[in-house]
């Protein structure tokens, strides 16, 4: 399976990117073989591709991935953790501190994760922008996630929108968007979650000329009004999905 999903890259309608980082589920076999067979791997932005697949539709710019977070998290830097706990590249225990491995990895494993996952979707992504940047003088990038309030312990709120205080996008752009989720009635919290390593990385490498933002959707805003624990999903109520479709929808289109 290819790491990543990349469609409309020559699609220049609109000076937008949007990078979906957290919806893989796939584990390759040889690291699934590495786990522990009773291991569990929760908060994954789970069905976010089918969420926004609308985006696809309008002609934007999407990268998706396809691993799963808990095999490397495409939102870390490679400068920051290499393994160790939910704020490293490669998690040693889920998100509930449940041990992940049998052993510890090696290095090779490690750098065969980062040379095989990490490093070309984040190729394809500076490519995306390098792309839109020829045709547009600013442009701005999306970070598309999902959360659980009992992980982040975050305010009340169906949105997080984060980027890094206020550092990585203008007031303009952020109020904007902000304001559309507000007028389809959803509650917004602002950089409660500061922003990964996509928002904050690529503000800094590519500066003035892209502005980044990372939109964070509560779990039962869209999947089901419910208490999500360790777990991993695998069904969804389907009116409370399918009206979060046509008010994302809305936004996006506005």
């Amino acid at each position: 399976m290819d790491c990543y999903k990349l469609v409309n890259k020559d699609n220049h309608t609109y000076p937008i990117v949007i990078s979906i980082p957290h919806s893989g589920t796939y584990v390759p076999p040889n690291v699934r073989r590495q786990m522990k067979p009773q291991a569990i791997l929760p908060n994954t932005d789970w069905f976010l591709p089918k969420l926004y697949s609308f985006l696809q539709e309008m002609g934007l710019t999407v990268i998706q991935a396809n691993i799963n977070r808990n095999v490397i998290d495409l939102n870390r830097n490679l400068s920051g953790n290499i393994s160790g706990d939910y704020h490293s590249l490669i998690y040693l225990n889920n998100t509930h501190g449940s041990p992940l491995y049998n052993r510890p990895l090696t290095q090779p494993e490690i750098a065969q994760r980062i040379e095989q996952y990490y490093e070309p979707y984040h190729r394809e992504l500076n490519s995306c922008i390098e792309h839109k940047l020829r045709v547009y003088p600013q442009i701005l990038l999306l970070d598309l996630h999902s959360f659980f309030k009992d992980f982040t312990d975050a305010p009340d709120g169906d949105i997080i929108l984060s980027d890094f205080d206020h550092t990585c996008s203008s007031s303009k752009t952020f109020s904007l968007i902000k304001s559309g989720f507000e007028v389809e009635g959803y509650s917004v919290s602002e950089n409660t979650i500061k922003g990964g390593h996509i928002t904050t990385g690529y503000k800094v490498l590519w500066e003035h000329r892209i502005e980044a933002i990372q939109i964070e959707l509560r779990y039962s805003a869209y999947l089901s009004k419910r208490y999500f624990s360790e777990e991993e999903v695998t069904s969804y109520d389907d009116t409370l999905f399918d009206g979060a479709i046509r008010k994302l929808k809305r936004i996006f289109l506005n």
